[in-house]
């Protein structure tokens, strides 16, 4: 009987090991995908810095330090436009913040093109509509800067349009409403030089 059991152990066995080797390989696993929460967070770590030389960069501006607001929104503008591309919505707000320290720094015409390119940021991100607080701002910006370089024409315009949002948007009693209803009468009656603060019409309403 031990010996009838030994005999049938070692014929289930050697079926065992004939059925193991009849069976497939099994398929070599696959390559693992990229970690993308890994990137997603590097990408957030990266954005989060781009926050922070926008942040040193208002702060060095307000305290009258206008190189190193300038070296800050620059290494801004460079970091975030690599983590999100020239074209994400944000970037309006790295060109509105240079436009802000070259208007200070009395570079009319580099102030004028970066306020320009913060409105077509806004205007992308709003798929080709002219609406918003933050359009109206920034077309205000992009007036004083016109006016302040002789383009009284497109300053009344981009003013103008600057109140009609910024009433549709805020409500006509809005200071900041008031400020651009301000600045388009001082302009019929005194050089643009004078207009009214422009560094006020960037701060978000």
């Amino acid at each position: 009987a031990e010996q009838q059991a030994r005999d049938a152990a070692e014929a289930a066995s050697s079926e065992a090991a004939a059925d193991r080797a009849e069976m497939p390989a099994p398929k070599k696993p696959a390559e693992a995908a990229p970690d993308s929460a890994l990137k997603r967070a590097l990408d957030y770590a990266r954005f989060s810095l781009t926050e922070v030389f926008s942040s040193l960069g208002i702060a060095y501006n307000d305290v009258g330090d206008k190189d190193k607001a300038l070296e800050a929104l620059q290494q801004c503008l460079t970091l975030r436009k690599e983590t999100v591309g020239k074209n994400h919505p944000s970037m309006a707000e790295c060109f509105n913040n240079l436009g802000a320290v070259y208007l200070q720094r009395g570079a009319l015409q580099k102030a004028s093109e970066h306020y320009e390119q913060a409105l077509e940021q806004l205007m992308i991100a709003a798929d080709g509509r002219q609406e918003g607080a933050y359009q109206a701002l920034t077309l205000y910006n992009i007036g004083i800067c016109r006016a302040r370089l002789g383009h009284g024409r497109e300053a009344g315009a981009a003013l103008h349009k600057a109140l009609s949002l910024a009433e549709s948007a805020l409500g006509s009693q809005h200071r900041q409403v008031e400020l651009i209803r301000e600045t388009i009468r001082q302009m019929t009656e005194r050089p643009p030089a004078a207009d009214a603060d422009a560094s006020e019409a960037a701060k978000a309403p």
